[in-house]
């Protein structure tokens, strides 16, 4: 995956949904750290990660495309 996203927009979709990032790192499995390394570009999401965003945050494509920058 792209190792660039949109954090503004991921952050907007959070409070939509009354989550934290902290609570969204937890959800997908991964460390607050290591969820902040592919927030802030130093590491790329895998698909799998994305796919439970999708899923948790209930995006559309065009939501994720807007996310993730693809």
């Amino acid at each position: 995956m792209n190792d660039k996203i949109n954090s503004n927009e991921l952050k907007a979709e959070l409070a939509r949904k009354g989550l934290t990032q902290t609570d969204l790192a937890r959800r997908i499995g991964l460390s607050w750290t290591g969820f902040w390394h592919k927030v802030t570009g130093k590491n790329s999401f895998t698909v799998d990660e994305v796919r439970k965003i999708r899923d948790i945050l209930n995006l559309d494509d065009e939501a994720i495309k807007k996310i993730f920058l693809i």
